[in-house]
């Protein structure tokens, strides 16, 4: 078990390489051939430029771009992280998510805030401690 872990927030532009991406998908039907086959299209995609000093990114998708699957909303977040020469520090990293409803860009639905979280690693190996061999 792991205690006494502290998670500050950093600078977006120091960890990531160019922007995040929020996407949703639709299945469509569609007729190959004369014979009637399900699809997956992308129906939003967004870029959300990562700003100097960001320590978060906020992107509003209309109700007509959502992706519900079984009355569960979904969308993608694909990011680039620095790695390599780019990186400022190896680390664990934890990524909040956190979505609302809202009645208009003013006005939250009470009760549709939902929040999670992601941790990655970004590490180096140390290749001398590795056996390459019997």
């Amino acid at each position: 078990m792991i205690t006494g872990v502290e998670y500050v927030p950093v600078k977006l532009s120091d960890h990531l390489d160019g922007s995040i991406r929020f996407i949703t998908y639709e299945t469509v039907k569609v007729t190959v051939d004369g014979e009637e086959t399900e699809e997956v299209r992308e129906k939003f995609n967004q870029a959300v430029t990562v700003g100097e000093n960001d320590i978060y990114v906020e992107v509003d998708i209309p109700k007509s771009q959502w992706n519900m699957v079984d009355d569960i909303h979904s969308v993608d977040i694909a990011f680039k992280v620095k790695t390599g020469d780019g990186m400022v520090d190896y680390a664990n990293y934890k990524v909040d998510l956190q979505a609302e409803l809202r009645k208009d860009l003013n006005t939250n639905i009470d009760g549709s805030e939902a929040s999670d979280h992601l941790v990655y690693t970004n590490a180096k190996i140390n290749h001398e401690f590795l056996r390459t061999g019997s």
